[in-house]
């Protein structure tokens, strides 16, 4: 048996003398773990083999269910180093990863591939505050492919699709302004870059990202931390903090 496919490395583990166990999350065949031979000799392609990096693999094993193991041919022409100067580009990429792992192994989701290698190719510049806003997106994305999707398209009090501003944490689905404004202080307010045909986001608004990360991390909670008893990821807690901490200096300027 043999496929090819893009994959984002999850993680490598050591097994045995000279192998190694590769955790990688594909397009066509979801999150995959196989052998990694010789990943100690001279020819192994370990410097490829990086938390986030975006791969061309091929798989071969004997039946679909067992182990295999995985063979590099390059890696994908999108796939560039990734930056280490900013703190919190390696924490969108951990917190990112910590998602990917949560997936069930062997089963695609081919939007959420797309969607994390569209983050990790952001972070190959400085735009820490666009690469924020892609992580919400993915996270709101994330709880519709687990099935606990947020409706922020229309209101379920009045069924108009303009002027969405709230979430209602115990339904999660979206009110108007006008019927929101009253209750704001136990809502959930809906950033403008996540409402559907937004083109302009203005990632200046640190404070539209915290919002957007508390929006989508109540239900994250909710529905996925808590039943698994998973703790609050501490590097998606330090992007918050990072783009709160921002919020307060634009406030005093």
């Amino acid at each position: 048996m043999e496929w090819h496919d893009d994959a984002i490395v999850l993680g490598l583990r050591k097994y045995g003398e000279n192998n190694g166990i590769l955790h990688a999350f594909t397009k066509e065949h979801g999150r995959h773990a196989a052998l990694v031979r010789g990943i100690q000799s001279k020819r192994s392609p370990k410097p490829w083999i990086r938390t986030g990096n975006i791969l061309k693999i091929v798989w071969r094993g004997r039946l679909n269910d067992q182990l295999g193991s995985y063979k590099f041919t390059e890696p994908a022409e999108d796939c560039s180093p990734l930056p280490t100067i900013h703190y919190n580009s390696a924490n969108i990429i951990h917190t990112l990863i910590e998602y990917l792992l949560l997936l069930p192994e062997h089963y695609p989701h081919k939007n959420l591939f797309e969607e994390a290698k569209d983050i990790l190719k952001s972070l190959t510049n400085s735009d820490i505050s666009h690469s924020s806003c892609k992580l919400v997106k993915f996270e709101v994305l994330l709880l519709e492919e687990l099935g606990f999707g947020i409706d922020m398209y229309k209101c379920t009090i009045s069924g108009e699709t303009n002027d969405l501003a709230f979430v209602s944490p115990r339904t999660g689905r979206a009110v108007t302004r006008k019927f929101g404004i009253p209750y704001e202080q136990k809502l959930l307010k809906i950033p403008k870059f996540l409402k559907r045909n937004w083109m302009h986001v203005d990632i200046d608004s640190h404070e539209e990202i915290c919002n957007g990360f508390y929006l989508s991390g109540f239900f994250l909670k909710k529905h996925v931390w808590q039943p698994r008893k998973i703790p609050i990821s501490f590097a998606r807690t330090e992007v918050i903090n990072y783009h709160e901490n921002a919020s307060r200096r634009q406030s005093t300027i």
